[in-house]
């Protein structure tokens, strides 16, 4: 899964080679990317779910963040997965991750 908020840097074209390379099934973006979404990133065969931090009801392909934290029952304690911040990691993309060469 990504999530793209704010990302001042990359172009748009950057974003969906993320996406793509990544394999993504599931992308969580602010309404700035709507047009992103909706026009490119419909080519990426493997996403499969676009989830809304904007708006307040799900709209056409695109789930809200709001109603999908609304209808998901609370989860007990000892049903979540242990998280060991010792073995905590994050994927990083640099220009070099994607055997791309920026200008």
């Amino acid at each position: 899964m990504l999530l793209f908020q704010s990302i001042k840097n990359l172009t748009q074209n950057e974003i969906l080679n993320i996406l793509y390379e990544s394999e993504s099934e599931v992308i969580v973006y602010s309404k700035n990317y709507n047009n992103l979404m909706d026009e490119e990133a419909a080519a990426i065969t493997k996403l499969k779910v676009k989830i809304s931090m904007d708006i307040t009801s799900n709209e056409d392909d695109r789930i809200s963040m709001s109603a999908l934290i609304d209808s998901t029952p609370p989860a007990a304690i000892d049903s979540l997965p242990r998280i060991d911040p010792e073995k905590m990691a994050e994927i990083i993309f640099t220009s070099g991750s994607l055997e791309e060469q920026r200008v």
